[in-house]
């Protein structure tokens, strides 16, 4: 969280629960999220990283009580319902997840987490121009590297390599970083049976 303070002890044990869960290693990574909340202060993202390994574990009802730890601390932090939309999303209840994903939509505006997550739900359950009209919304008030993902997402729905194109420049003149969210987005098109898509998205990287 912006502003809150994170011991060393926290720190280390957040960066070796990440590293483990990159590694696919769910369990030593739901233990070293749990060390990390053992630190002078608890974290709401830490507490919704947890939840959401807790429930790839196949543990919801563990998972759902720490997202309501998560709402005791704060109840409008995006992170929590983020998480919260995801676990509703992965057990197929997509109402429920379009809720969560609205309220963390509505708590950090200037965030595309909720809008493009949003958008992705409204897309699954076959409502396409609603999904356009969130991003729309969100890309009405957002600037730099959330505008261009947003954009990114708009053009990969709309199979227009050449707007994808323009959005994966757009991006990584915000946010160099970024490279790998746009090979993952190639992939995406690849899947879909867009390789001129994918094409021109590989093509945009430096």
């Amino acid at each position: 969280r912006p502003g809150a303070f994170v011991s060393p002890f926290s720190y280390e044990h957040f960066v070796r629960a990440e590293l483990a869960e990159i590694h696919g290693d769910l369990r030593q990574a739901a233990e070293e999220y749990r060390l990390a909340r053992a630190g002078p202060e608890d974290d709401t993202f830490v507490i919704a990283r947890l939840a959401d390994v807790v429930d790839r574990l196949g543990r919801e009802e563990e998972a759902v009580q720490l997202l309501a730890q998560g709402d005791q601390m704060d109840p409008d932090d995006e992170s929590i319902w983020l998480t919260r939309g995801r676990i509703h999303e992965r057990h197929g209840r997509m109402e429920d997840a379009a809720e969560a994903f609205a309220r963390a939509a509505g708590t950090a505006p200037s965030s595309e987490a909720g809008p493009l997550a949003l958008a992705s739900v409204m897309r699954e359950r076959g409502d396409p121009a609603e999904a356009d009209a969130v991003l729309a919304r969100y890309l009405a008030r957002a600037r730099g590297a959330g505008a261009a993902r947003a954009r990114l997402a708009l053009a990969i729905d709309h199979r227009d390599p050449l707007a994808a194109a323009e959005a994966v420049r757009s991006l990584l003149e915000a946010a160099p970083t970024r490279a790998d969210e746009v090979r993952g987005a190639a992939t995406t098109a690849l899947d879909g049976d867009q390789p001129e898509l994918a094409l021109r998205l590989l093509a945009a990287l430096p």
